[in-house]
């Protein structure tokens, strides 16, 4: 072993989510959350542990993502949230809907998640405010985390697998 940091709970079911030199691990059922610098050896927890957040934490199910600054999440009941990475200072929350069990996904600057309707938000990774710029509805009902490859997207709900592709730019004549 490396190094470990203490102070989660024993329900997990959160990935480790990393970007700007930062590790970020959620607990589930309303456990603590943290925050630690990458590096270090042995027991790093009071030397690297940047924020630990204790109180009554949303449910969180799917994992973040980390973009420049700030954690990205998509709670379980359908709240994001954006937080300053290193400090743990909560930006900004907003509803997005009413239950999400899938992971964030970034993608080209943008954000995408999918909720149990099945219907996939796409948004702009703001600090400042939850910015939606597209929604796109499935009508069945999924789990899943949006997956990409060499610019489709593929999509999985209870009943198929979907791939979603760009349509190709249209020659102009003049």
């Amino acid at each position: 072993t490396l190094w470990t940091c203490e102070g989660l709970g024993d329900l997990v079911y959160t990935s480790p989510v990393l970007g700007s030199g930062v590790c970020v691990a959620m607990s589930g059922y309303h456990g603590p959350a943290l925050a630690l610098r990458l590096g270090g050896s042995g027991n790093v927890t009071a030397t690297h542990r940047l924020w630990h957040a204790t109180q009554q934490n949303p449910q969180r199910i799917g994992s973040g993502v980390i973009l420049g600054e700030y954690l990205y999440l998509a709670n379980a009941n359908g709240v994001m949230q954006c937080t300053h990475v290193h400090s743990g200072e909560l930006r900004w929350q907003a509803r997005l809907s009413e239950s999400i069990w899938g992971s964030l996904v970034a993608a080209e600057d943008r954000l995408y998640v999918t909720d149990q309707a099945g219907t996939t938000y796409v948004m702009a990774a703001s600090p400042e405010r939850l910015e939606i710029l597209a929604e796109n509805r499935l009508e069945e009902p999924s789990n899943s985390t949006p997956a990409f490859s060499d610019g489709d997207i593929f999509l999985r709900t209870f009943q198929a697998l979907y791939c979603i592709r760009r349509p190709e730019p249209q020659e102009r004549t003049p």
